[in-house]
């Protein structure tokens, strides 16, 4: 019945089709689809970026609206509306246009120009030739308006000057006002209605569009970020130093002001200022770069593509596993639930939000550990409660790490002094942003397994989970070339080194051995079964077999060293120990000066745990801690720990590391 179904489906006419790249900003909830919609294309849609939605929060700071009729930029929710989104989608049209049709969201009952329009919905009003003053009846064809033709009208020779609708201009209608010189007949710009009435979507309609891909959705917020940087490169850095704590905030008034300096003219926001600033090709560039595909250049930021499932999932969602939490009889089922939601609103608002969303993530995560420590989780909504808490972490974290990108770009220093601290601050703070973001990927990684086990009950969120770990992995894979010590020499590395786990023991972050305490180790070679047997597994005394699997001949150790086996290979397997661990092992008499909680007698799911950070200086109330007894040693690839039952372990990854534990 499909091929049957898709014959009925209208398609464009193929003696005047021809496909069409555009871009359209709306808020998130409308979609990507622009039904009742207008798009442009990349000159039609900065055009459209540098005299309503760029201006906002300068224009708005003062109430002023655009040098013409129409929407303002203060009440315009593709402006100033939240959660927006740039989308950048192929279509197929056919190319016999009629006039344009401007399409409005609808703001108490009424468009911007009078219409009435249904509030928070789309709706669209045509033209008799482009003009807004005269109404003409609507039909299927899809509407075209060359921009310069529609807006040539506006270019002042001389610059910003005053006019009926501005008598006074301030700074935000002179650089709207200058947004309208870097047209002209040849770069023109194009901008497109498309009606419902000529959707190819649905047996029976005229067909004159159809979206033949969503190609990228990108946040308006971090479109601003990158948009924004590339700009102000070209500007006076002096400008944003007097911005002072508001230097990289593209949504506040100095930040936009100076914007507008480097992109149009220093003297632009005045009347009768020079015009000057960068070209329309190099606008074009910088508008275009959050969308650059992957592994091009500085622009690929993988916090900037919208993942888009995990936030279709979450919107639809949220709401429900909240109500989950508060059927749970775990006292922490409530706290959690409010956590979840405030950290859902802080991931839909964007970028401004980062640091609440990772704020409101972590501590959902950390009811969620919690709850299940003291006893097993009673209900499904706490796994999704979990993931999307950890979701939200890695999302923060990939924000937290865009965020200090685009801050090193800042001009705060001069350029040698720049580049020396930017070098500085790689170095100090790559390491940790990788651990932090591979940390949070793991951990849904491992959840997101454990749910596809059950293939009768594997949730809907599944589907979100590869793309978010692959922009982790962009990140990450960034950041680490140039930190991967491989044995005392740090080398410049093609990025799929990455993958490689280091073969020597690295020569920085090591702990200090006191041979007082170190474990007992025996060779592999020289260890019988029997010994094993009687000295150690009889006795419970735990040991450090080297070289184990080596002495077995285990080829796994070679395949597991490369960790782009098990990207590439699928299957389940038996992982020895690669990369190098430090641990501590605490007889079971010493659990009264660790602090810790056992809790296995309420929960199976659970171990003993303590709160205590062993290796980082203890606060007075974990002093008893220092008095503790144990034993430590190194684990290095191929060796064997034999761990005796109801000692407590701790353990801390010296170089990324895979491990297999066998319980018997």
């Amino acid at each position: 019945m499909l091929p049957f179904v898709i014959s009925l489906l209208p398609a464009v006419n193929p003696g005047h089709a021809r496909n069409i790249t555009v871009y359209h900003v709306n808020e998130h909830k409308f979609g990507a689809i622009p039904l009742n919609m207008n798009t442009a294309d990349v000159i039609g849609d900065l055009f459209f970026d540098l005299l309503e939605v760029f201006i906002a929060p300068l224009a708005c700071a003062n109430q002023t609206g655009p040098p013409k009729p129409g929407p303002n930029p203060c009440a315009n929710p593709e402006a100033v509306g939240a959660d927006l989104m740039v989308n950048k989608l192929t279509l197929e049209i056919d190319e016999r246009y009629s006039g344009y049709a401007a399409c409005n969201v609808g703001i108490n009952g009424s468009d911007p120009f009078g219409h009435p329009c249904k509030s928070d919905t789309y709706c669209c009003f045509c033209h008799v030739n482009g003009s807004m003053k005269e109404d003409a009846p609507c039909n299927a064809t899809l509407g075209y308006e060359n921009v310069y033709e529609q807006f040539g009208q506006w270019i002042t020779p001389g610059g910003c000057k005053p006019s009926p609708f501005q008598p006074h201009p301030r700074p935000s209608d002179c650089y709207a006002a200058a947004a309208f010189t870097k047209l002209n007949e040849v770069n023109h710009g194009s901008w497109y209605s498309s009606l419902d009435l000529g959707y190819c979507g649905s047996p029976g309609s005229a067909c004159t569009w159809r979206v033949v891909s969503v190609d990228k959705i990108v946040q308006r917020s971090c479109h601003a970020t990158v948009f924004g940087a590339a700009v102000q490169k070209n500007g006076d850095p002096g400008c944003l130093l007097g911005c002072g704590s508001q230097a990289t905030n593209v949504s506040s008034p100095c930040y936009v002001d100076c914007f507008y300096k480097a992109a149009l003219g220093p003297e632009s926001g005045t009347v009768g200022g020079a015009i000057a600033g960068m070209s329309l090709d190099e606008l074009q560039a910088a508008w275009r770069l959050p969308f650059s595909p992957e592994n091009e250049g500085p622009a690929d930021d993988a916090s900037c593509e919208l993942d888009h499932a995990l936030r279709s999932y979450a919107d639809r969602h949220a709401d429900r596993v909240a109500k989950g939490l508060h059927k749970s009889r775990s006292e922490y089922g409530r706290a959690c639930a409010k956590s979840l939601l405030a950290a859902n609103e802080a991931f839909i608002s964007g970028g401004a939000a980062a640091e609440a969303l990772g704020r409101h993530a972590r501590a959902a995560a950390d009811f969620c550990a919690t709850a299940i420590e003291e006893r097993n989780w009673d209900t499904p909504a706490w796994q999704e409660a979990n993931l999307l808490a950890l979701c939200y972490q890695l999302a923060a974290l990939l924000a937290e790490v865009a965020c200090d990108a685009q801050a090193v770009t800042q001009p705060s220093a001069p350029a040698e002094a720049q580049s020396q601290a930017e070098a500085d601050r790689g170095a100090e703070a790559g390491p940790t942003a990788s651990v932090r973001i591979g940390a949070a990927a793991i951990g849904i990684f491992n959840l997101a397994v454990a749910a596809a086990c059950n293939e009768r009950s594997a949730p809907a969120w599944l589907a979100s989970v590869s793309s978010l770990l692959r922009r982790a992995e962009a990140v990450v894979t960034r950041l680490r070339p140039r930190q991967l010590h491989l044995g005392a020499e740090t080398q410049e590395l093609a990025p799929w080194h990455a993958w490689r786990i280091p073969s020597a023991l690295p020569t920085i972050n090591l702990p200090e051995f006191s041979e007082r305490r170190r474990v007992l180790e025996v060779d592999a070679c020289s260890l019988s079964c029997a010994s094993f047997f009687c000295e150690h597994l009889q006795r419970g005394r735990p040991v450090l077999i080297r070289g184990h699997l080596q002495a077995q001949q285990w080829g796994a150790l070679d395949y597991f060293s490369d960790l782009r086996s098990l990207y590439v290979d699928a299957g389940g397997r038996l992982v020895p120990v690669a990369g190098f661990k430090y641990f501590r092992l605490y007889a079971l008499d010493q659990t009264p000066l660790l602090h810790a909680t056992t809790l296995r007698a309420k929960n199976t799911n659970s171990f003993g745990t303590s709160p205590v950070r062993l290796e980082a200086p203890l606060p007075p109330e974990h002093a008893s801690v220092a008095q503790a007894e144990y034993i430590e040693g190194l684990l290095a690839p191929g060796d064997m720990l034999f761990l005796p039952k109801s000692m407590w372990h701790y353990v801390r990854s010296l170089t990324t590391s895979v491990s297999v534990n066998f319980w018997f």
